[in-house]
């Protein structure tokens, strides 16, 4: 339609399509070089298209720490990078893949930082106190800082994503390990690993598993649990000397 002599620009389809059209305007680049642009993370070597999908996620990640992964769509995505949604779906079949592969590197680092709070010099006891604290602390912590990536999380456990069960897998590990420790040491009671493994991941549960912690703070006291007494308490379960 004409306007004072010039075309009057009008945006017609859907609001996917209306976001990839801003996406190539936004980067201030004609059609031909949006798709040059596009190709970058479409890349042709396997470091390359690692490259590309470690930038997808950097701001997938950024974007869902700050909208929340529900408004956190493809599209928005595109938009951020200044490309199309179709290059992202060439690195992530869907939207839950992309979440849950923010949430898998998201629970590397989790997962690193804790193993990196243990030192050769501790004892097992402290050791394994210092381990079952670490891991609460860190689902406290994200429940209170970052909102959006707990309720991703959340998401994660309540669908059973794969990312959910290989962190409870890696931190059974890590448990195991300085359980094992502490058998050898004579720190810890002798038995079934398997046993005491299935009663510490039984007891930690609640405070691994995000939607299970939500439900740990009330308004009456008594009903709260705290995190400190109840470490102490499954550690001490399993002590040779009882404290």
């Amino acid at each position: 339609m004409r306007h004072q002599g010039q075309f009057e620009d009008k945006l017609f389809g859907s609001s996917d399509m209306i976001w990839d059209a801003f996406a190539y305007k936004r980067a201030g680049i004609a059609r031909l070089q949006g798709e040059e642009r596009s190709q970058r993370l479409a890349a042709r070597t396997a470091d390359e298209v690692e490259e590309g999908r470690q930038r997808i996620l950097d701001v997938a990640e950024r974007l869902i720490r700050r909208l929340g992964h529900p408004k956190t769509t493809m599209a928005t995505i595109a938009w951020e990078l200044g490309t199309s949604r179709s290059t992202i779906y060439r690195h992530f079949p869907s939207k839950e893949a992309l979440e849950e592969q923010v949430c898998r590197r998201i629970v590397s680092r989790m997962v690193r930082q804790v193993r990196d709070a243990l030192t050769e010099k501790q004892q097992a006891f402290d050791q394994l106190t210092t381990l079952l604290t670490d891991l609460g602390r860190q689902t406290f912590s994200r429940m209170a800082l970052e909102p959006h990536l707990h309720h991703l999380f959340v998401e994660a456990f309540r669908n059973r994503w794969h990312v959910a069960t290989e962190y409870l897998r890696e931190v059974r590990d890590l448990i195991e390990g300085v359980v094992l420790k502490g058998q050898a040491e004579k720190t810890f009671v002798p038995g079934d690993g398997n046993k005491i493994m299935t009663f510490i991941m039984g007891a930690m549960l609640v405070f691994v598993n995000p939607g299970l912690t939500e439900l740990l703070s009330f308004d009456d006291s008594e009903l709260s649990v705290d995190l400190a007494a109840h470490v102490k308490s499954v550690v001490s379960s399993i002590a040779r000397e009882k404290l």
